[in-house]
């Protein structure tokens, strides 16, 4: 009897601090079998899927291949990477679909931090391509 695969979900975050989650990736963390990640600074967010085998690894390790040897285990396989690194994360998924693994959304895990604010003049207002550049 085959096991079914396991689903992959990646959550990208940009801070270690567990009140910074959104509430989408905290619930994923929360249903996680499995959570793997490089950076350590993520630790803290990884220690939140109680029930998980949390796996610290290398970044130079075979990411894409643990985790998809864990979804073929039929865990739920949270792969929490740095928001920085968001070009890999990419080509993280692009390899487990390309093995037949399921990916499913990738999640910011901490909203975006605000930028600030710069009053527009009438001139930006009126003539945006014209005027940004300038301001």
């Amino acid at each position: 009897m085959s096991r079914s695969l396991g689903p992959v979900q990646i959550i990208t975050a940009a801070s270690s601090d567990p009140e910074m989650l959104t509430v989408k990736a905290a619930r994923m963390l929360e249903g996680a079998g499995a959570v793997v990640f490089d950076d350590p600074a993520l630790g803290p967010l990884a220690r939140l899927a109680d029930e998980a085998v949390v796996l610290q690894v290398a970044p130079w390790d075979d990411i894409p291949g643990l985790v998809a040897a864990l979804a073929r285990e039929g865990l739920t396989v949270v792969r929490l990477a740095s928001q920085a690194d968001a070009a890999g994360v990419a080509c993280e998924a692009d390899a487990l679909r390309a093995v037949g693994i399921p990916v499913g959304s990738v999640v910011a895990g901490a909203p975006c931090a605000p930028q600030p604010h710069r009053a527009h003049s009438w001139l930006d207002l009126a003539f945006p391509p014209l005027f940004a550049a300038a301001v």
